[in-house]
């Protein structure tokens, strides 16, 4: 009786790992291309790039007219293909994205589709009603968030030297 109920346990918890939305791969007509928003507005000109992982990044590109570069979160296909929801957590969205889409803590732009066909995504806003049409590209290499943030060197004039008496070999051997 015993092993009878370990046997079940383990096959009930294997199954539903099997079932979570991190197991279950995106579709590939998403994360393959980079989407470059061509409806008239403000966000003309926006690369959306949606990875495998449900991960999402808009860059605004450098002459942005929000107070940040990129907006991150994560991004999700309902079952049917009928919405397309882009969620951002609080902090992040809270000086980017318009309170309306505050549920909870985070922000959640939904959106219906429209069509998906020829390399053309159309998007409806559910709360506003706006269109945002996107354009497939070539995706560009991708960088990580983190390494885009790390100091270049070089930058700063004279470069990135040691004090004197931090370690460098001083060519004299002292044992």
């Amino acid at each position: 009786m015993r092993y009878t109920l370990l046997v079940f346990l383990a096959s009930f918890a294997s199954l539903a790992f099997c079932q979570t939305p991190a197991a279950i791969p995106h579709d590939s007509i998403f994360t393959t291309p980079d989407w470059v928003e061509v409806s008239e507005g403000e966000r003309k000109g926006y690369v959306l790039r949606l990875t495998k992982e449900g991960n999402f990044e808009e860059d605004a590109g450098e002459d942005r007219q929000r107070p940040y570069r990129y907006l991150m979160g994560r991004w999700k296909v309902d079952s049917a293909a009928q919405t397309f929801t882009l969620s951002v957590d609080g902090q992040m969205g809270k000086s980017g994205v318009h309170r309306r889409y505050l549920q909870g803590r985070d922000f959640y732009l939904i959106y219906d589709f429209n069509s998906l066909e020829d390399g053309k995504l159309v998007l409806t806003d559910q709360l506003t009603g706006d269109q945002r049409v996107f354009m497939a590209t070539e995706r560009k290499e991708y960088e990580e968030p983190a390494m885009r943030r790390l100091p270049k060197p070089g930058k700063k004039q004279g470069g990135f030297k040691l004090p004197d008496g931090w370690g460098g070999f001083t060519g004299r051997a002292s044992f």
